[in-house]
């Protein structure tokens, strides 16, 4: 063989690991990390996209929030639902409800929003809620997706702000 053909070979061969790289990472065989990080949100302040899965067991973290009696679909958007506390803003302009809970099932996401000062109390109401409609921990609820707001008329120190659960990584403090 002269130069030639070995420079030719040796380009092929190269082309064929960093396709085989390339499939490997794309189907998760490279690159995937080991576990879930412990907090429930990106650097941005999102929620991340895990599943309500718990990393140690691979269980369900939850019971199945659709079948609590006082969950109820919201007639407006299907496949959201309201845990518990209901406010319609069409009839309801005050409401007198310390928190409202949204579940959007096709991504098993919890929308939590603080209505009522003082705020950490609305927190601590809607968090001892949710542990004990779910049937799960303070440690199983920070796996959760969610995100706990609050509506710039109720405090526009923290509206636009991802407060999350008290107990849980990065939590904001609140009053």
């Amino acid at each position: 063989m002269n130069k030639t053909q070995y420079i030719v070979l040796g380009l092929i061969v190269a082309v064929l690991i960093a396709a085989v790289v390339v499939v490997m990472f794309i189907f998760g065989g490279l690159g995937a990390p080991a576990a879930a990080p412990a907090d429930t949100t990106s650097q941005n302040g999102l929620p991340d996209s895990r599943p309500a899965i718990n990393p140690d067991t691979g269980t369900s973290l939850r019971k199945d929030i659709l079948k609590d009696p006082q969950t109820k679909e919201d007639s407006n958007n299907k496949g959201h639902y309201f845990v518990g506390n209901y406010i319609n803003p069409a009839v309801n302009t005050s409401p007198t409800v310390p928190y409202v809970i949204e579940y959007i099932a096709a991504t098993d996401y919890f929308n939590i929003a603080l209505m009522q000062e003082p705020l950490g109390s609305a927190r601590m109401q809607a968090e001892q809620y949710l542990m004990q409609h779910l049937g799960i921990t303070q440690t199983e609820m920070c796996h959760l997706k969610y995100m706990v707001t609050t509506p710039a008329w109720v405090s526009t120190a923290y509206a636009n702000t991802s407060l999350g659960f008290s107990f849980c990584p990065g939590a904001t403090k609140l009053p």
